[in-house]
C-alpha cells in the first residue's frame, strides 16, 4: 500500500510554476493529470510525436464510433485525452475547440442524447469559447436539446447573472422549474440560493426588458406557475413579461439547424491577406512651418 501511494503523489512545484498556463475549467483539473502535462521527460519531438500518434489512433476511432451503442464515449474520451495532455486551453496545437465544436455537430439531430447530461456539458464547454454564449442556449432551446435537464437552466441563468441580467436569470430558473428538468431538487436549491444573493444585490433598474431570445417561444403563455417544494398545490401563478409583437419560432425552423462554427465567426474581424507588391504605405503630411518666428528676448549692451 505504501509503495502504492507513493507513485500517486504529485509534485505540485511542477504545478505552482505553471499555473499561469492552466486554463481553469469548472469541474476542476485532475492534480496527477496536470503533473504528468507539465512533467514531460522526453524531448519536445519526442512528446510531439507521441501526441501525434494518440491523436491519429482517436481519429481513427470516431471513424468507426458509429456503430457503437454509445458513439458519444469515443468522443468523450478524445476530449479527456486533450483537455488533459492540452491544460494551457485553446491554441493550435490542441485544438479543443474545434473538437468541441464537432462533437456537437456529431450528435445534434441524435435524439438518444437530446436529454443525456454528457452531451450538454460538451455544448456548456463548448459555449465558453463563444462570444456569443446566449446564442448557443437560445440554439439549445430551438433544438430542444438539454431541455429536461436541471444542467441547462443552472448554467444559463449563471451566465445571464454574471452579465447582470438578474430578472432574466430568475425567468430562466422558473422555466426549469415549470419543466421539472431533473435533478428538481437540486434546481430549487439552486434557485434557493439564486433567490438570496438577489436580496443582498437587487436586479439593476435600467436592466433591459425583453426577455433573452430562448424564452419569447416559451413564454407565449401570459402567465406560469413555479411549481412549489411539494409535489402537492403549486403556487399563485406568476406573471412573467412577453413579448406580443415577436413572431414565433419553434424549434427546428429555418435558421436554427446549424449555429455556425467559431472560424466563420472569427472571419468578419480578419482582414484578409493579400501581396504586398505594389502596396504603397500612407505617410504623414509634412509639418507646416510656424508663420512667424519666435522673437527671443535680448539685453542691451
Amino acid at each position: 500500500m505504501a509503495s502504492s501511494s507513493a507513485s500517486r503523489l504529485v509534485d505540485f512545484d511542477a504545478i505552482e510554476h505553471s499555473k499561469e498556463n492552466i486554463e481553469p475549467i469548472p469541474r476542476g483539473r485532475s492534480a496527477i493529470a496536470l503533473a504528468k502535462a507539465f512533467q514531460q521527460p522526453t524531448s519536445p519531438q519526442d512528446r510531439h510525436s507521441v501526441q501525434a500518434t494518440l491523436r491519429a489512433q482517436f481519429e481513427k476511432d470516431l471513424v468507426s464510433a458509429n456503430e457503437l451503442d454509445d458513439p458519444l464515449e469515443v468522443w468523450l474520451k478524445y476530449i479527456k485525452w486533450t483537455d488533459e495532455t492540452f491544460p494551457q486551453g485553446q491554441s493550435t496545437e490542441s485544438g479543443i475547440a474545434r473538437l468541441l465544436e464537432r462533437c456537437t455537430e456529431q450528435f445534434k439531430n441524435d435524439k438518444q442524447y437530446k436529454s443525456d447530461p454528457r452531451y450538454l456539458r460538451v455544448w456548456l464547454a463548448y459555449s465558453t469559447y463563444s462570444d456569443s454564449p446566449l446564442e448557443i442556449f437560445a440554439f439549445l432551446q430551438r433544438n430542444e436539446i438539454g431541455q429536461e435537464l436541471a444542467l441547462y437552466y443552472e448554467e444559463y441563468a449563471a451566465v445571464l447573472e454574471k452579465m447582470n441580467r438578474k430578472r432574466k436569470a430568475d425567468e430562466v430558473f422558473q422555466m426549469g422549474l415549470l419543466a421539472e428538468a431533473r435533478p428538481l431538487d437540486r434546481l430549487r436549491r439552486r434557485y434557493t440560493e439564486f433567490q438570496r444573493r438577489l436580496q443582498i444585490n437587487p436586479p439593476d433598474p435600467n436592466e433591459p426588458s425583453t426577455p433573452p431570445a430562448p424564452l419569447r417561444t416559451i413564454l407565449g403563455a401570459s402567465q406560469i406557475t413555479v411549481p412549489s417544494a411539494g409535489v402537492s398545490r403549486p403556487r399563485p401563478k406568476i406573471q412573467v413579461y412577453t413579448d406580443t409583437e415577436e413572431t414565433e419560432v419553434r424549434p427546428g425552423s429555418a435558421g436554427w439547424e446549424s449555429i455556425g462554427r467559431l472560424a466563420d465567426r472569427k472571419k468578419e474581424n480578419t482582414i484578409a491577406a493579400k501581396p504586398w507588391v505594389g502596396e504603397k504605405l500612407p505617410m504623414r503630411a509634412p509639418t507646416a512651418a510656424p508663420a512667424e518666428r519666435l522673437v527671443v528676448f535680448r539685453d542691451e549692451v
